[in-house]
């Protein structure tokens, strides 16, 4: 393994698990995913972008439940972070 890579996630484990959570999974995931389910729903339900109540629903509802996904997904990369930091290693 390169040692460039080993020290990347180093450096990301020592930001924390609140850190990696909230930046990675509810910012870097959650939140763009809500917005592009919003933007493909909208666009596959034959609607026009037009920003009227329905799709200020769905918008409100994605971002909700897709962050709160993030959290989910945040915690679980940084388990796998953190057993290839701990590969890296040994």
């Amino acid at each position: 393994m390169k040692e460039s890579k080993r020290l990347k996630w180093e450096k990301q484990l020592e930001k924390g698990r609140t850190y990696h959570i909230w930046m990675r999974g509810v910012l870097g995931w959650g939140l763009p995913l809500a917005f592009l389910y919003t933007l493909v729903m909208t666009s596959w339900s034959g609607q026009n972008l037009t920003m009227d109540r329905e799709f200020y629903g769905n918008l409100l509802t994605a971002l909700i439940l897709f962050p709160a996904g993030g959290i989910w997904y945040g915690a679980w990369t940084w388990k796998i972070l953190k057993m290839k930091v701990e590969q890296s290693r040994s």
